[in-house]
């Protein structure tokens, strides 16, 4: 096998095939699984070969947040509304976070998140930019939208679903928790993706309010 860039056989793999079998390995068992001895061995490889591809653990894990977030802003439709083409990105990252359990994982271990970021910022700036919001305004919205959909996996994740935790819970005492046990089977048994769907609507609904109360009267921002 021959380094990247130098003389001798094709590569065995693509750097896609790699970052796709470390991403089944962080999925299945987390992102303290990914090792390049783990990642070899499921690749029926060498660990040295890896480094034919990839510099260390960080650039692998980079590459894997590349392959996920890639798609997020790429084609959205522009002549359509901000608040339509907002939805459709938050949308699309709130269906990586479902398909790829680990994808929250490999974001939280970045110290500082690659550059592989950089084209969902400037997709999700734009956006807000040319809906009106100033930089100040847009920084927040960012940041704001970005919490909910990353927040709202993690937190679904560890909703009650298991059954016996269910019916400890509505053996609660009602005099202490009156709320808590009425609505129990409710909690665990809502629709995830009704409840996403509840939450942007509110979300998005509130910046369209929001743009419009502090909308300077020239127009400008």
């Amino acid at each position: 096998m021959r380094r990247i860039g130098s003389r001798g056989p094709l590569p065995k793999f693509t750097r896609e095939q790699i970052f796709r079998a470390a991403l089944q390995i962080i999925d299945v068992h987390g992102r303290e699984a990914l090792t390049m001895r783990r990642l070899a061995e499921a690749m029926d490889t060498g660990t040295t070969t890896l480094y034919d591809y990839v510099k260390n653990k960080e650039e692998l894990l980079q590459g894997v947040e590349s392959l996920l977030i890639d798609s997020l802003v790429a084609d959205l439709d522009q002549s359509s509304s901000w608040d339509a083409q907002l939805a459709e990105a938050l949308r699309r990252l709130h269906g990586v976070q479902q398909e790829h359990p680990g994808f929250v994982e490999v974001l939280s271990a970045q110290v500082m998140p690659g550059p592989s970021l950089d084209p969902v910022r400037e997709g999700l700036m734009r956006i807000l930019r040319e809906a009106g919001f100033s930089r100040q305004d847009a920084a927040y919205v960012l940041a704001v939208v970005m919490a909910y959909v990353l927040g709202f996996s993690v937190f679904d994740r560890a909703r009650v679903r298991d059954a016996r935790e269910v019916q400890r819970m509505r053996g609660l005492s009602t005099a202490d928790y009156p709320y808590l046990t009425d609505m129990v089977t409710d909690w665990a048994e809502h629709d995830p993706e009704q409840a996403f769907e509840y939450g942007l609507r509110i979300m998005i609904d509130g910046l369209k309010r929001d743009l419009v109360t502090r909308a300077p009267a020239d127009g400008s921002r």
